[in-house]
């Protein structure tokens, strides 16, 4: 058995009204069996596990959730330094809603922006029932301008300094008059000189605090409109495409999907049902669905999503994209006759195994008997070892960095 220890730091307990704080520690034990074919590795994804991080609860966690692992110790910050007051609140920090979930009750209205549905499936439990709370899927450039009183932020500097920046320009114009944004950053991710984006955005910028390497900015509106067209568009193969900021390997085609893309070239793809299970920008979806396949395309980033759907219209292709975490959004009795998939392993900075574990699972259940998964990763990840059931396996391509591997249920 292989056991990840995980949401493991500091929690925030609240005594009554006065809003004190003491400090706790809390562990959530994570058992991931090493998947060698038919296991619960899927349901054990999926699952749904009730937590009380603040004191209270049930606060709902689940594997794949992004943003959680790293940012409980930037929540805490936030909820002890961090005046939080006023009529409305938007929570905006990636953690399924750990803001608003300490403040409820202390706002008259709340909404918990996600961009990963699987912290939208967190959310929506966690909140169910509260009149008060709304969950809504969606990027902080879809806000409307000048309407947010009180938002909080975990800018996704995981995911590159572009996103920061349209992330950071979008809070600025979303903000109304008056309204304030609390951002929190670390260090290591480039805290300082993204401070240097804010001060230059926003009217009002202080630092609030500097602990553990996070630093916390409170941030006022500006007096000048901030327009943003976050759209990036590129060639790629010869094809049009265009990606939000922050999506896998926006602007470019990344050397693993490169090699996927030779490997999938020989799958008959004429009326072929096919999925592309993390689907990034589009590039392997549209490329197999100009070959003639019916192509299901799903990724767990909205941005991603979103993208996907833009590269397929500029493209003239028809795909069926949906926002989901791993196969959540599949029906049971939908089969293909192939995968395709560059399942990711990181959630931040962190390597997280039970992802691929998942995604190599939702492959199986929803192949056909015979049908084909095609799975590109670092050379050094050791899938064959979560393959050897399947009825076959092969090493189908290789370069000094990467593998593909075709697997046949």
């Amino acid at each position: 058995m292989l056991e990840i220890i995980g949401f493991e730091g500091t929690t925030v307990i609240v005594d009554g009204p006065s809003r004190e704080f003491c400090s706790t520690h809390y562990s959530s034990l994570i058992t991931l069996s090493c998947y060698t074919g038919r296991v619960n590795a899927l349901d054990d994804y999926h699952a749904l596990h009730p937590t009380s991080p603040f004191g209270r609860g049930p606060f709902f966690v689940k594997q794949g959730m992004l943003g959680y692992r790293e940012g409980d110790r930037a929540v805490e910050l936030l909820l002890r330094k961090a005046d939080l007051g006023g009529r409305c609140l938007l929570d905006a920090t990636g953690t399924a809603g750990a803001v608003a979930f300490f403040c409820r009750g202390s706002f008259e209205r709340t909404t918990v922006l996600e961009t990963s549905q699987a912290s939208l499936r967190c959310a929506a439990r966690t909140f169910v029932g509260d009149p008060k709370v709304s969950i809504r899927a969606g990027t902080l450039w879809d806000l409307p301008a000048g309407q947010s009183e009180v938002v909080c932020v975990l800018p996704s500097t995981d995911k590159g300094s572009l996103r920061v920046q349209v992330e950071l320009a979008s809070v600025c114009r979303a903000l109304a008059r008056g309204g304030e944004a609390f951002l929190v950053m670390h260090k290591d991710q480039g805290a300082k000189r993204y401070q240097k984006a804010v001060e230059a955005l926003f009217d009002d910028v202080e630092v609030l605090a500097k602990e553990g390497g996070w630093r916390l900015l409170r941030a006022r509106a500006c007096s000048f409109d901030t327009g943003i067209d976050p759209w990036l568009p590129f060639t790629v193969d010869g094809l049009p495409f265009q990606s939000l900021p922050g999506v896998f390997s926006a602007g470019k085609l990344d050397p693993g999907s490169a090699l996927l893309w030779q490997v999938a070239r020989g799958i008959p793809t004429l009326g072929t049902r096919v999925l592309d299970l993390g689907c990034g920008y589009g590039f392997l979806a549209v490329r197999v669905a100009l070959e003639g396949a019916l192509v299901t395309a799903l990724d767990d980033d909205l941005a991603a999503v979103c993208s996907t759907q833009r590269s397929a219209k500029l493209n003239r292709v028809h795909l069926e994209v949906r926002h989901s975490d791993v196969d959540a959004a599949l029906g049971t009795e939908e089969l293909f006759d192939a995968v395709v998939m560059n399942p990711p392993f990181h959630l931040g900075k962190k390597v997280r195994l039970e992802l691929p574990q998942a995604f190599i699972a939702a492959a199986e259940k929803h192949l056909r008997p015979g049908g084909e998964l095609l799975l590109v990763a670092n050379r050094a990840l050791p899938y064959e070892r979560i393959l050897d059931s399947w009825s076959s396996m092969e090493l189908a391509a290789d370069t000094p960095a990467f593998k593909v591997l075709r697997a046949v249920k």
